[in-house]
């Protein structure tokens, strides 16, 4: 005998990526204060945008991802749940893609690695966010 299926967790995945502003708030908070540090008081904040840009990416997309792949739920509606997984995570990674060409394109003048970084850290302050919905 087959177990049944749990609940859909939706409003817990949604407070998680609620959260995620945070993350990204203290995130750009800290490249701020570091860049502050670094330069006196008087810097051209390219550590900050960078940063801020980085994250601000990974929060569109996978607020993205979240909405589309959520919007569904129940066990009558399982070949729609799995259609809107993939399509959420198809949104995901052409935001992601055409984002960082965006970024790379027209912010001037960034650190393109402060943006990389900055965008996995939030993918895996997003990761950790979710692994705590059970």
């Amino acid at each position: 005998m087959t177990a049944p299926a749990r609940r859909s967790q939706k409003q817990q995945v949604y407070q998680a990526q609620k959260h995620a502003v945070w993350w990204l708030l203290g995130m750009t908070a800290l490249a701020a204060a570091i860049e502050m540090l670094m330069s006196g008081g008087a810097g051209s904040w390219v550590i900050t945008k960078s940063v801020a840009l980085g994250a601000v990416l990974n929060f569109v997309a996978h607020g993205t991802f979240t909405w589309v792949a959520y919007r569904t739920t129940g066990a009558k509606a399982r070949q729609q749940v799995m259609l809107n997984m993939y399509l959420g995570q198809m949104l995901k990674w052409l935001i992601t893609l055409a984002g960082f060409a965006l970024i790379f394109i027209y912010a001037k003048p960034i650190h393109a690695a402060l943006v990389a970084a900055a965008y996995f850290v939030m993918q895996l302050c997003c990761l950790v966010g979710l692994m705590k919905v059970r």
